[in-house]
């Protein structure tokens, strides 16, 4: 995945800047840009993969429904990720796509 880092590539105008120049792969070059130590970056993360929260009423009010549980409940996956990675996602790297956020929201009911 390119970056904004590339606007300041090395290029025969604009030698002055610590990012390499972009290789072209129809030619010969003895190194990837990935075989260089500019291209390993902090992979470090925090991510909330799973959260549910669950409410069960009150017996009181399900005897009323002849019931003798009630339970709701929402689930969220991939609910955020904090990081300084710049490519997709740091736990996956480039190579696939990131998780997907999802939301359930449910009830269980037991008679």
């Amino acid at each position: 995945m390119a970056s904004t880092d590339l606007l300041n590539r090395w290029t025969p105008t604009n030698t002055n800047t610590n990012i390499p120049r972009v290789i072209d792969n129809t030619s010969y070059n003895r190194y990837n840009p990935s075989d260089l130590d500019y291209a390993i970056q902090n992979a470090s993360y925090l991510r909330l993969s799973a959260l549910t929260l669950a409410y069960n009423l009150p017996q009181k009010l399900l005897k009323s429904w002849h019931s003798n549980r009630v339970r709701i409940y929402a689930t969220g996956s991939n609910l955020f990720l904090i990081t300084n990675y710049k490519g997709l996602d740091p736990e996956t790297g480039d190579y696939g796509y990131p998780p997907v956020r999802t939301f359930v929201l449910g009830v269980n009911l037991g008679f």
